[in-house]
């Protein structure tokens, strides 16, 4: 039996996910990821494995699919950064994807 490590779990896991909702979305969709700091990602080895590299798949296989990544957040994007996400929200509804661009 192969015993695998969390962050190896988690990166499967959020890999079938991702690609698994990228084939089922049938409109624009915005990928809000946190970019989480150097200190959070070093003690929680899981994190990159989950939030982002579970999407790598996802936006090849869909177009509809749009990722952008708010920096100085965390997973809970909406108390960490909650000026950026609603300006990025707003904008992907008014203006599509043409509203995105790098997140400061």
């Amino acid at each position: 039996m192969v015993k695998l490590t969390l962050p190896e779990i988690l990166y499967l896991f959020g890999a079938f996910h991702g690609v698994f909702l990228a084939v089922l979305m049938k409109v624009p969709t915005l990928v809000v990821l946190p970019t989480f700091t150097g200190k959070t990602l070093a003690e929680n080895n899981y994190l990159g494995p989950f939030f982002h590299n579970s999407w790598i798949g996802a936006q090849p296989s869909n177009p509809l699919i749009h990722l952008v990544a708010v920096t100085e957040s965390n997973a809970f994007i909406m108390d960490d950064q909650m000026v950026k996400l609603s300006a990025l929200v707003t904008g992907f509804l008014e203006n599509g994807s043409k509203s995105i661009g790098p997140v400061k």
